[in-house]
C-alpha cells in the first residue's frame, strides 16, 4: 500500500511488502521530481519503479540506512532497484 498516493511538496510515503513485513520509504521533491527510496525490497522493485514512473519522479538514490546484513533476510540486503 502507498500512503499518500501522490507525494506532498516535501513529501513521500511508505510502501509495504507483506511477506517480509517490510516497509520501503519513498521521499520526493515535488519541485525537482527527484526521489530517494529507503529500504528497498528486491521482490517489489518492479512495483516501486512503476510507482516512480506514474508519479513522474526520477530515482536519484536508493539505499539501506542500517549497516547490518542478515542472510536470513535476503530481500533487504543489498538494495536492488532497476534503472529507470
Amino acid at each position: 500500500a502507498w500512503a499518500p498516493r501522490t507525494p506532498a511538496p516535501t513529501g513521500g510515503g511508505q510502501l509495504f511488502e507483506a511477506r517480509s513485513c517490510t516497509y520501503t520509504y519513498l521521499l520526493a521533491d515535488a519541485d525537482s521530481g527527484d526521489a530517494v527510496v529507503i529500504d528497498p525490497v528486491l521482490e517489489t522493485a518492479a512495483r516501486d519503479t512503476q510507482l516512480l514512473r506514474e508519479l513522474g519522479l526520477r530515482l536519484r538514490y536508493a539505499g539501506e540506512p542500517d549497516a547490518w546484513s542478515d542472510p536470513a533476510l535476503p530481500h533487504v540486503t543489498p538494495p536492488h532497484v532497476p534503472p529507470l
